[in-house]
């Protein structure tokens, strides 16, 4: 069995989720959840994976 691929994000990542928990919190509005989806994760996988498979 494959071992899963692990790698360790650099601390820009957790910034933005930061930012994003304290933009929750400013607002604190019921069932918004202010989650990091759309383009902006995409395009985070897509680099993760260049780097990681070592596509150019």
């Amino acid at each position: 069995m494959n071992q899963p691929v692990r790698l360790r994000l650099p601390p820009v990542i957790k910034e933005l989720i930061d930012a994003r928990d304290r933009v929750k919190q400013h607002y604190d509005y019921p069932g918004i959840e202010f989650t990091l989806d759309g383009k902006l994760v995409g395009d985070i996988g897509e680099v993760v994976a260049a780097k990681v498979f070592g596509i150019t």
